[in-house]
């Protein structure tokens, strides 16, 4: 867990069985509470509630958002491949995410929240190049009809193979 973090580097770990067995998506191989600049890169997550959840912008801290980049990670058996709730970012410092390689997660290789109404609903994501094989939903998220008009998601250029949805 990263909380209040800065020019954080994670890279080449293999983390597994963190809460696979729960379903709970606060049993991360890897969650983050405001931490920025950061960068996840050629890891392993296995059988956990979310591999990466990406969480916890304040007031105090949106505006402090800077780089967060996740790429050539492999996610497999965890409940959500990728997590985002909270990540207010901008067309300067979008969210990126990819080469990854999401394979049978329980719900979805990519898993946005979006609930609280605007102001802190993830924003500026750009998820490219990723590969998803066997999971139910290739991207989904919660509560959509509260997701912001200008949050400039980018789904795009990925290898969705199958997917329910």
């Amino acid at each position: 867990r990263l909380e209040d973090s800065v020019g954080v580097r994670i890279y080449n770990n293999r983390i597994r069985d963190y809460g696979g067995q729960t379903g709970d998506r606060n049993h991360a191989g890897i969650e983050t509470y405001r931490s920025y600049p950061i960068m996840i890169e050629n890891n392993e997550f296995v059988n956990c509630g979310s591999g990466i959840y990406l969480k916890g912008t304040s007031v105090a801290t949106a505006a402090s958002i800077t780089s967060v980049v996740v790429r050539y990670n492999v996610f497999r058996g965890n409940r959500w491949g990728l997590h985002i709730l909270q990540a207010p970012h901008t067309s300067a410092q979008p969210l990126l995410a990819y080469q990854n390689l999401f394979v049978s997660n329980q719900e979805a290789g990519l898993w946005i929240n979006a609930f609280d109404n605007g102001q802190y609903d993830a924003k500026w994501v750009r998820f490219f190049n990723n590969t998803l094989v066997n999971n139910p939903a290739g991207m989904a998220s919660y509560n959509w009809q509260v997701f912001p008009a200008g949050a400039n998601l980018l789904f795009w250029n990925n290898i969705v193979a199958g997917t329910g949805n």
